[in-house]
Order: structure tokens, then sequence, then C-alpha cells
């Protein structure tokens, strides 16, 4: 869960490490607009095992000078 401003055609992906050492993409499952073009996005895994004590979490960004992506207020929660 995080609020991103993606302007041109930037974007974000979210992945989780597995056990195996793979990293698997985490679906988005919505987006609510919060305002100054930015957005709350959430992304779910629906079924996921840690393979241990820990786990990683990578977000990749992509842009450009003119197209930079920005994220703020990132959270993760685990149930």
């Amino acid at each position: 869960l995080f609020e991103s401003l993606l302007p041109g055609a930037s974007t974000v992906t979210v992945e989780f490490q597995k056990s195996d050492g793979t990293w698997q993409t985490v679906s988005q499952t919505s987006a609510t607009a919060v305002g100054d073009g930015w957005t709350e996005q959430v992304f779910t895994a629906a079924s996921f095992t840690a393979g241990g004590a820990t786990t990683r979490v990578r977000l990749t960004l992509t842009g450009s000078a003119a197209a930079r992506p920005q994220l703020r207020q990132l959270r993760l929660v685990v149930i």
C-alpha cells in the first residue's frame, strides 16, 4: 500500500521474494485518487508462505527525467 505520482509513462512494479529465491509479482487490487495527481495504490498477494523469519519486498520504479515516478506513505501489512 502506497501513494504514487506516476507522470507520463512512468510505472511501479511490486514483487516479493519467495522461499526459493525467485521474485513473484504482486497484482494491484485497487487505486484511489487522493489529490494533486497522487493515487493510493493497494497491491495484494492472494497466497504467500515465507521461507524463514524475513520477507523481502521489491518496488521497481521506471520513468525518465521528464516523467519521474514518486512514492510516499509506504506501508506493508502481513496477516
